[in-house]
């Protein structure tokens, strides 16, 4: 990248804040298990996992609160005030028949499916996401993976916007404003980073520039060697250098780096370039379609 491309990078990341990210991340909630004493205790060993700190399982437990059905009087009126409602499978009649006034946002616990009900509960409590993630780790495959997918569709949409002649795309479409910018790889490289605080969140990882400079080096490194990985791939992307395959290498290109980091959050150790040809390859596959439909709609709309 150019040097003035460089300067535009800095400037945009400017207006990003990791202290909203952290304030994000430290949204207070609480959980109410509700159910016979055996659900009640798989529901707490899920959320509370075994291999969390002592210190850390303290912490945590002071967000849950557990319930015995049938219910005392208290509890039926502190539940509308509880922010996420876990019941298990013998609370589900008096829930929904009696009880259902006043607990009629629950989530039924799953134990056979939990990666479903993990994203279940993420999705139901979207502005909460970051704060569940970092204080239940049950929870944060869900929730990155929402971070990753959310942040790979805005890159892919700005893109796509930028490749069409006289169409000024705004940033204000995302989340965040960077002011002036000259290219699209200044915004989608700023969203990038905001990515990486959000996922550093999630994880219960340190959050900051600072914190995070060997993120931060690799993101804005990484322009370099997934625009490689485009070119070697050049078979899988759509023919030419229209507003599909310049969406799709910003959505691949997106994906994989969040892979990237939410690995390296999780282990401390950097994915190897074989593990990033292979998750851009599969990034590229599995988003396609969607950005297809993204370019269509797009190149329908009356204005274009």
């Amino acid at each position: 990248m150019s040097l003035g491309i460089w300067k535009q990078v800095a400037s945009a990341l400017k207006e990003l804040s990791p202290e909203t990210v952290v304030r994000e991340s430290e949204a207070p909630f609480t959980v109410a298990l509700i159910g016979a004493p055996m659900e009640v205790s798989r529901m707490e060993d899920w959320l509370v996992p075994p291999s969390m700190s002592p210190a850390q399982q303290s912490q945590t437990r002071r967000l849950i609160y557990s319930m015995n059905v049938p219910l005392t009087e208290n509890e039926r009126a502190f539940l509308p005030n509880v922010t996420v409602r876990l019941a298990g499978w013998s609370a589900v009649p008096p829930i929904s028949h009696d009880l259902h006034r006043v607990c009629r946002d629950y989530l039924l616990f799953t134990p056979e499916d939990l990666s479903a009900l993990a994203a279940r509960i993420a999705g139901a409590h979207p502005d909460l996401q970051l704060s569940m993630a970092r204080s239940f780790p049950a929870l944060r495959d869900a929730v990155v993976s929402k971070i990753i997918a959310r942040t790979a569709k805005e890159n892919a949409a700005f893109a796509i916007l930028s490749a069409i002649p006289n169409v000024v795309p705004t940033p204000l479409e995302l989340p965040w404003a960077v002011g002036e910018f000259a290219s699209d790889t200044v915004v989608i490289t700023a969203n990038q980073v905001r990515m990486a605080l959000a996922i550093a969140a999630a994880c219960d990882t340190p959050v900051g520039f600072g914190e995070q400079r060997g993120q931060m080096a690799s993101i804005l490194g990484s322009a370099f060697g997934l625009r490689a990985l485009a070119r070697e791939l050049a078979g899988k992307i759509p023919a030419g250098g229209g507003v599909v395959a310049k969406g799709c290498i910003a959505f691949a290109g997106t994906y994989t780096l969040g892979l990237a980091l939410s690995h390296w959050n999780r282990s401390g150790r950097r994915l190897s370039w074989g593990e990033k040809r292979i998750a851009y390859q599969r990034a590229l596959e599995s988003g396609r379609e969607a950005v297809e439909e993204m370019a269509r709609r797009v190149l329908s709309s009356p204005s274009h």
